[in-house]
């Protein structure tokens, strides 16, 4: 199994993508980027590598399921 770093609400950014065409308007939209881990101060290493949110009270990974 391989582990995911969850995305964080707190770190928004934003994408302009430029119209194909004139006169349809140039598009922006949100993005969210990934934990920042050690780096943030409401990060917690739980142990094992594993780590905890205290703003969100949630857990910073989570593991995929593998498919068969």
């Amino acid at each position: 199994m391989s582990e995911k770093l969850k995305i964080c609400p707190m770190l928004t950014g934003k994408e302009e993508r430029k119209a194909l065409c004139i006169g349809q308007g140039d598009v922006v939209i949100p993005t969210l980027r990934e934990c920042l881990k050690e780096h943030c101060s409401a990060y917690v290493i739980t142990g094992y590598g594993q780590g905890h949110c205290n703003h969100y009270h949630s857990d910073v990974f989570y593991e995929e399921e593998l498919k068969d």
